[in-house]
């Protein structure tokens, strides 16, 4: 069940944001990166309200230390690959939707990598174990639908639809796959502080979000505000998978 799981997760995150950047131009990626505004809030209520928000729950409720630990990675991974099609129908365009999660993916794979250490101590990681798979599923697939597009736009049009199906079903399979193997531990957290905890984090990114996005165009502040209230759960596994791993080849 594990490996499906990791590659329900692989063309899960990889298809989403390969579809993305099928229907994604230059132009529009470029507009999109033009939002200085939108993205500098997006990056200080990703990298700094969020953390700061799961370590005040930490500090607060009496949770174990695994579920703080998993609020410091879900704090550190903002916006989840299924933001385009949660962002298109509140509202919110293309572009900036783009901007934000690239943008955001990146400060992810720089920051998580060396965040890892302070937040798992005693993990022996290396940045590179951790940042890799990060390039791998979230930055590369974005840019190369993006080439695609603009070498073969016919060709991108064609694959843009199989492909993002192809991911909502794998999604579908990774859902139902955590629910079969996951499901007892989550219900475990009914009852103790867990439940809470996750509760304050998604009403804390909520606010986050609404707070930084005042002022802003309404499509902007619709993208921030889910940017924030959605966590890349595949990235934030990923220092949990490269220990895994390197546990496993000592």
């Amino acid at each position: 069940m594990a490996f499906v799981m990791q590659v329900a997760i692989v063309l899960f995150m990889a298809g989403t944001l390969l579809a993305m950047g099928l229907g994604l131009t230059m132009a529009e990626a470029a507009a999109g990166l033009s939002r200085r505004g939108l993205l500098v809030r997006a990056l200080v209520a990703g990298f700094v309200a969020g953390p700061a928000l799961a370590w005040s729950i930490a500090l607060v409720l009496p949770i174990s230390t695994q579920h703080a630990t998993g609020l410091y990675l879900l704090a550190l991974a903002p916006s989840a690959p299924f933001l385009p099609g949660v962002a298109e129908r509140a509202g919110g365009t293309r572009p900036e939707t783009a901007a934000v999660m690239l943008v955001l993916s990146v400060a992810t794979v720089v920051i998580l990598p060396f965040a890892v250490p302070l937040i798992m101590p005693g993990v022996e990681v290396s940045p590179a174990a951790v940042a890799r798979p990060l390039v791998t599923l979230v930055i590369a697939p974005l840019a190369l639908g993006i080439a695609v597009r603009r070498w073969n736009p016919a060709l991108a049009g064609g694959l843009r639809t199989p492909v993002a199906h192809g991911a909502r079903i794998a999604g579908g399979v990774l859902l139902v796959l955590c629910l079969v193997r996951y499901g007892r531990d989550f219900l475990s957290l009914y009852g103790g502080f867990g439940f809470l905890a996750l509760l304050l984090f998604q009403t804390g990114l909520s606010a986050a979000g609404i707070i930084a996005g005042r002022g802003l165009p309404d499509t902007e502040r619709t993208v921030l505000t889910l940017a924030m209230t959605t966590r890349n759960v595949g990235a934030s596994l990923t220092p949990l998978v490269a220990t895994a791993q390197m546990s496993g080849g000592a």
